[in-house]
């Protein structure tokens, strides 16, 4: 039985549905104000919980949980309310890891961000990044599973996603925004110089690395943390990103790049090593210009 979070958003919901097809038994937990329109068609594939409703311990109690997915996250745009991403990506997760380890659970698998690299050289100097309270909540939560796991008895799998895409991510994201500019035709889109280079992995090429994960849980020592960095292998720069789908669109939208600012110590490139990842079996099915087309045709 599986206990997942975040399975009304983009990458949980797809993993819910991926979960159902192959027969998993899975307890979703959400708000009590989550947009479910992802999973309309896939409901009643799976129970649900409010996070905000019951007691937390309660999931534990009533269900025989043996895998925590943990995919909810608070990306912290606001500032003025940073306890809430804290709450979030730290204090939600702490929660669920120690009435995982209380009742028995023996595998936690959580979701981490590519971002963390903007503060690996300096994570006490006080310098704020790119969405700082998101970044530096789900860095705390992972160094404290690291430093605490052994004496679980869990095994703890950290997979660190690249930039994923894929359509029906989040109005405001980068890409549903771009591809609905692009689709419209809009007549000028004002960009970045788009000089940041992202590890672009599509939504189905993540969602194939957590059930690889899965697949393979058997072979993870007890009392163990794992760490997974899932992407393609290889950089590309958004101004190239955005150029392949304008082509692919077909769209007559002129592209100023350079109008806007990059944001302040946004990350200038990340790229996965995935070749941990890539032992347990798992390699990408999408490069960049598959992955587009994809994309494109989901709408």
């Amino acid at each position: 039985m599986i206990l997942l979070t975040g399975a009304t958003g983009f990458l949980g919901s797809r993993l819910l549905k991926k979960l159902a097809e192959q027969g998993y038994d899975v307890v979703c937990v959400k708000r009590s104000t989550s947009d479910c329109r992802r999973v309309a068609g896939f409901f009643d594939r799976a129970r649900w919980l409010d996070s905000d409703r019951i007691r937390l311990e309660s999931l534990f109690v009533e269900n025989k949980i043996e895998v925590v997915i943990h995919c909810a996250t608070n990306y912290g745009r606001d500032d003025i309310h940073y306890f809430d991403a804290y709450e979030s990506n730290l204090v939600f997760p702490l929660q669920l890891m120690k009435y995982a380890e209380r009742y028995g659970c023996r595998y936690f698998i959580n979701t981490s961000t590519f971002f963390v690299r903007e503060i690996e050289q300096q994570r006490w100097n006080g310098r704020k990044v790119y969405m700082d309270a998101y970044v530096r909540s789900k860095d705390m939560f992972c160094m404290i599973a690291r430093n605490h796991i052994e004496k679980t008895g869990m095994v703890f799998i950290n997979l660190q996603p690249e930039h994923i895409y894929g359509m029906d991510d989040h109005a405001e994201k980068f890409v549903d925004c771009l591809v609905k500019s692009l689709r419209e035709n809009v007549p000028v889109i004002e960009l970045s110089a788009g000089t940041q280079k992202r590890d672009w992995i599509y939504i189905d090429d993540v969602v194939s690395a957590y059930m690889t994960v899965l697949d393979r849980l058997p072979c993870f020592a007890p009392g163990s943390f794992h760490h997974f960095e899932v992407g393609t292998g290889t950089e590309t720069s958004l101004k190239s990103f955005v150029l392949l789908a304008k082509e692919k669109l077909c769209s007559s939208s002129v592209l100023e790049f350079g109008k806007k600012q990059m944001y302040e110590n946004e990350l200038e490139s990340s790229c996965a090593a995935n070749e941990d990842l890539k032992k347990l079996g798992w390699k990408p099915q999408f490069d960049l210009e598959k992955g587009i087309e994809q994309m494109i045709e989901e709408k």
